[in-house]
């Protein structure tokens, strides 16, 4: 009975600290901008863009049951002003998922990448639009 006492008040003090605590006192709010179901109908791609006292992108893959958080990006200025033009992008075969966002002063916008056949993040730039022409040779470039 003690242990069960001690669990349940482990548990509100978790959600207190993790849900409550974030959303009520220190202003963060997730928001979804983009829902993206995977060409072969199997992953559901999830962009959530976390706004507080600065602005985080994070893309979390649900299929079936199962959901798991795949990136959290660095802290942006949270200027809700500035479109950065985020999105997510399947390729064809659904092996693998790009996050693209643009920031307006920069060159080149900022890419992520996972691939599902080798379960690991790709490197670079060039490595992700190498792999996307090669797994997508009827869809335009990114």
């Amino acid at each position: 009975l003690r242990s069960i006492f001690v669990f349940l008040i482990l548990f509100f003090v978790w959600e207190f600290v993790t849900v409550i605590l974030p959303r009520k006192f220190m202003g963060i709010t997730p928001d979804v901008s983009r829902r993206l179901m995977s060409p072969d109908r199997t992953k559901t791609a999830i962009l959530i863009r976390r706004h507080g006292f600065d602005i985080n992108f994070v893309v979390e893959v649900k299929s079936g049951s199962k959901k798991k958080r795949i990136f959290f990006s660095h802290d942006y200025h949270p200027d809700l002003t500035i479109n950065r033009n985020e999105n997510i992008e399947w390729s064809a075969d659904s092996s693998f998922l790009v996050l693209t966002i643009r920031e307006p002063d920069a060159n080149e916008p900022f890419m992520w990448a996972y691939d599902f056949k080798e379960k690991k993040e790709l490197p670079n730039i060039q490595v992700i639009k190498s792999l996307w022409k090669e797994r997508n040779k009827d869809k335009e470039h990114i």
